[in-house]
């Protein structure tokens, strides 16, 4: 389709059914419907103003503009072949935005919902930077259930949803920075980045695998409450501080240890804040003066190889 459909007056529900290949321009319509096809290329917008919203379901998707949908509509799309964004793709959708296919994405771009979730099921590999957001107020979850790899910054913001990210972020390809803003609860995996910010979360920070860096902002974390339940856990940074930060409780590492390892020169600093020291817990420490960290549980501070051991530390794990 060489031109673009509805430009002059918006169609009623376009539908495309068991096509082969599929390639437009762009398309104002009051909903998008795609039953098959083997390669859909979309070069253009897509805008919908119905509650249909976009629903495209194929092989390989290839996107070139915008995606917008109005009245609660939302955006899926489900792709068994690889999921393209030719460049900076930017969605605004009133409803949900669901990726529910088993194929690859690789996205660039902005995904924007009122309030509603944003969900990927496959393995997503940013090609430019990344933000989503599903509101700074609202309540609607982010979920990530692949592995998240590529050399640019991710950025999520939740008002008081939830952040679920169920595959490791830079597990073959380290992110760059990975910020999060508002937010409730947080469930991730292993990080790997040149920086990792949790703004606020007045939920719990649940960090269940080992968080690596490499930038000059290190690792960032704040919220009501912080859970480090991995086996073990290890925070690290090469190029910045470590600061970590429960606001009303206990920062909580379970059973299991946490390792702490600083190799950014002179100037690193752990900070360590909690209203409850108790656990894992101290005001501002120097790197010299690691001995004040506290922890309930073994646990260990390497700083510039130097292994410092905690006070009230059963058994360094760094030797």
């Amino acid at each position: 389709i060489s031109n673009q459909i509805g430009n002059i007056a918006r169609v009623n529900a376009l539908t495309f059914i068991n096509a082969g290949t599929i390639a437009t321009q762009g398309i104002y319509a009051d909903s998008i419907i795609q039953t098959t096809a083997t390669t859909s290329t979309f070069n253009e917008f897509l805008d919908t103003t119905g509650v249909g919203g976009i629903v495209l379901t194929g092989g390989a998707f290839s996107f070139g503009g915008g995606i917008h949908t109005q009245n609660g509509g939302g955006v899926v799309i489900a792709n068994t072949g690889a999921m393209t964004a030719i460049s900076s793709v930017d969605t605004t959708t009133s409803g949900s935005f669901v990726q529910s296919g088993a194929g690859s994405i690789s996205w660039q771009g902005t995904i924007v919902t009122r309030n509603k979730d944003i969900t990927f099921a496959g393995d997503l590999t940013l090609i430019d930077s990344l933000s989503l957001s599903t509101g700074n107020s609202g309540a609607g979850n982010i979920v990530l259930s692949g592995l998240v790899d590529g050399l640019y910054p991710l950025s999520m913001t939740l008002g008081i949803g939830d952040l679920t990210l169920t595959g490791a972020l830079g597990s073959i390809t380290p992110l760059a920075d990975v910020t999060i803003y508002s937010v409730r609860n947080v469930i991730a995996n292993d990080i790997s980045s040149l920086s990792v910010t949790q703004v606020g979360g007045f939920g719990t920070g649940n960090y269940l695998g080992d968080i690596t860096t490499t930038g000059p902002l290190g690792i960032n974390l704040v919220s009501t409450y912080l859970d480090f339940a991995g086996a073990p856990n290890l925070l690290k940074t090469t190029g910045g501080n470590i600061v970590v930060n429960s606001i009303y409780s206990a920062i909580n590492t379970n059973i299991n240890p946490v390792v702490i390892e600083l190799n950014n020169g002179l100037n690193g600093t752990l900070f360590v804040g909690s209203s409850n020291i108790g656990y894992f817990a101290c005001p501002t420490v120097s790197a010299q003066l690691l001995g004040a960290v506290r922890s309930n549980v073994p646990c260990s501070v390497k700083y510039n190889g130097t292994v410092f051991v905690p006070q009230d530390c059963p058994t360094p794990l760094i030797d």
